[in-house]
């Protein structure tokens, strides 16, 4: 595709640099590889701009993981959480999973080798991906444990993480998850997206096996170019916002304010195996959290029955911490039950707004009242060590 050509991912890459760079924050870059050979990059912001005199400080690690379809940008450009925790002394590790532009392989070309490079859904984001981040980042601060933020799918991969890989759940102190994707069909009759998805994934699929293979999620790239050019004028702004919450949550114009479209669309979306929109389907297709359906035959091969078998969230040991937005398509923080599936949920908290939805996460004008600060707070309760 397209956007894996060298300029258009290292341009991709400069900008998100460059957001760094103009908030004044200090920025590494490193490359981590998986035991299956994907080689992500990792940003890591090791201290504020607004404490440099303590820059030698040992501070506490945090993670923060990204959505289907997103990268890092996420956390820098609107929301502003990478630079907020920096602020509270935080040692800040911005990991971009495979299939991102920010993402290359040991022996895979993404366009000559399509079918091996993208043959992965989010289970191998949670089970190679997130591993090799969390070691990489113990290795690299001398912390035994250390904190995990992950929004939509950096939610969905850590249940898969905890729960495939429990001997990790004695290296986190304590993982926030925003936005939660796991195991429920609760709303997807009930907004523009999900039942989009719910009917047009299973046509993609026949597309994929009967005419031409899809690798990645379409329209990614286009999406990106168009909210490029055409969100700077205020109709331009709005006709985008209201395909953005059409993939969110009912419109939430007053927490989108002050979100710089143009910005955002530098980076994001980005790009993501088709699988990955896949396994979700089958997700809510089945109202359980289970791995992915190869079909029948190769279910009975892979897993030992001809059914993929359910994630066993009882595993997740670790403490976690559950934020909610009342407006959110993905999740009903009143039906989806994670404070009984998981193990050790040790604080919940919604948001005190009615529409705060799916990408408030990442772009509401008040975040910090409505989240932030609350997350810190109970961030400092379950010490990193």
């Amino acid at each position: 595709m397209w956007n894996y050509f060298e300029d258009v991912r290292e341009r991709i890459r400069k900008n998100l640099i460059s957001v760094i760079q103009e908030n004044g924050y200090p920025w590494e870059e490193y490359e981590v590889t998986t035991e299956d050979g994907y080689i992500n990059t990792m940003l890591r912001i090791p201290y504020s701009n607004k404490n440099k005199s303590n820059n030698n400080e040992r501070r506490p690690p945090v993670i923060l993981c990204h959505g289907m379809d997103c990268c890092s940008a996420v956390f820098l450009n609107e929301s502003r959480l990478a630079y907020f925790l920096a602020d509270q002394g935080y040692d800040v590790w911005l990991p971009n999973n495979r299939g991102t532009t920010f993402s290359s392989h040991v022996s895979l070309d993404p366009t000559k080798d399509k079918e091996k490079y993208w043959n992965f859904s989010w289970h191998e984001i949670g089970f190679y991906d997130i591993p090799a981040f969390v070691d990489f980042v113990i290795k690299h601060t001398g912390f035994q444990k250390i904190y995990y933020i992950g929004h939509s799918q950096g939610t969905t991969a850590y249940a898969v993480f905890a729960s495939e890989r429990p001997e990790y759940n004695e290296k986190i102190a304590l993982s926030c998850l925003l936005g939660t994707a796991i195991a429920t069909d609760s709303q997807i009759y009930s907004y523009g997206l999900l039942f989009f998805l719910y009917i047009f994934v299973p046509f993609l699929q026949f597309i994929d096996r009967f005419i031409f293979r899809i690798h990645q999620i379409p329209f990614s790239a286009l999406l990106r170019t168009t909210s490029t050019y055409t969100g700077a004028s205020t109709l331009g702004w709005y006709i985008n916002m209201l395909v953005i919450f059409f993939a969110a949550g009912n419109a939430n114009f007053d927490q989108a304010a002050k979100f710089d479209l143009m910005k955002f669309s530098q980076t994001t979306p980005n790009t993501s195996s088709i699988r990955q929109a896949y396994h979700y389907v089958q997700v809510m297709r089945r109202g359980r959290f289970t791995k992915y359906d190869y079909g029948p035959e190769k279910n009975l091969k892979k897993y030992g029955s001809i059914e993929p078998p359910e994630y066993n969230l009882s595993k997740v040991t670790s403490p976690v911490a559950l934020f909610y937005g009342k407006n959110d398509m993905y999740n009903d923080y009143r039906r989806d039950k994670l404070d009984e599936k998981f193990a050790n949920v040790v604080y919940i908290h919604v948001a005190d707004d009615e529409y705060f939805n799916h990408i408030d996460f990442l772009i509401a004008k008040d975040s910090v009242s409505l989240l932030y600060n609350d997350m810190v707070e109970i961030m400092r309760k379950y010490k990193a060590v």
